[in-house]
């Protein structure tokens, strides 16, 4: 009887700590995701670092002014300079920019989320390193010009 007990209580009690770290887990993968838009946003170089893995594989897509589109790249240390200076130097910001953030699964050591900001939106993949979550890659779209 005891262990019926004991094993009914047990599985009573399982979920919450999996649930407090399923928490803990979606703010820091928010955490990493803002440090990137906010940091961009302030020109805050150390936030934008500190939301990117330094093997970093970022791509993007943007129309030009004929229209067409293009697409490229960034390694790690591109994008901390480009985030330096676009809004603080080259863009005006509206008093509330966009940062919609979406996460789609976390996993144990892996997750995939969402960002549209005023750029446009970027798709995420990030990583747990040494307890830290990671973006490791992004793929993104420029909003297109009407």
């Amino acid at each position: 009887m005891n262990k019926a007990i004991t094993f009914a209580v047990l599985a009573l009690l399982a979920p919450y700590p999996a649930h407090a770290q399923n928490i803990d887990a979606t703010t820091s993968v928010r955490t990493a995701i803002l440090d990137f838009v906010e940091g961009c946003y302030d020109g805050d170089t150390e936030r934008v670092a500190r939301a990117f893995h330094p093997n970093l594989d970022k791509g993007g897509f943007w129309q030009r002014p004929d229209g067409t589109v293009s697409s490229g790249t960034h390694s790690y240390h591109e994008i901390i300079e480009e985030c330096r200076t676009l809004y603080t130097e080259r863009v005006q910001l509206p008093d509330e920019p966009k940062m919609d953030i979406t996460i789609f699964e976390i996993l144990d050591l892996t997750a995939s989320a969402k960002l549209t900001a005023e750029w446009g939106t970027d798709f995420f993949h990030l990583a747990k390193y040494d307890g830290h979550w990671l973006i490791k890659n992004s793929l993104g779209e420029a909003h297109r010009a009407e």
